[in-house]
């Protein structure tokens, strides 16, 4: 579970274009919760994927451990970003981000 995981900013010229999209990123973690790599899998377009890669380098995990021990562990995970344009504005929404999914209908206003 991310413990710190700012949102992508969305390209201006693809919002300017109305490009909308989805881009998944796997990320490998590293045994303390730091993001050790970050590799576009697919996007709507280039800028897209870039702007989800440079966020999710940003985040923090939640430090894994092994089964029964205290040893931290990296471990890898997929993450999938869904862009929006609604009445001209970007909207992204993030993985498991409930309260996003609640607002952007109202922050495109």
């Amino acid at each position: 579970m991310a413990v710190k995981h700012p949102s992508p900013a969305y390209p201006a010229d693809e919002v300017a274009r109305g490009v909308d999209g989805v881009a998944v990123v796997e990320v490998l973690c590293a045994p303390d919760g730091s993001v050790s790599n970050a590799t576009v899998l697919d996007a709507a377009s280039e800028s897209i994927g870039k702007a989800a890669a440079a966020a999710v380098r940003d985040w923090t995990f939640g430090q894994v451990t092994l089964p029964k021990s205290n040893i931290p562990r990296p471990y890898r995970s997929k993450l999938t970003f869904y862009f929006r344009v609604v009445n001209g504005a970007g909207i992204v929404l993030s993985p498991d981000d409930e309260k996003a999914r609640i607002r952007a209908p109202s922050s495109a206003k």
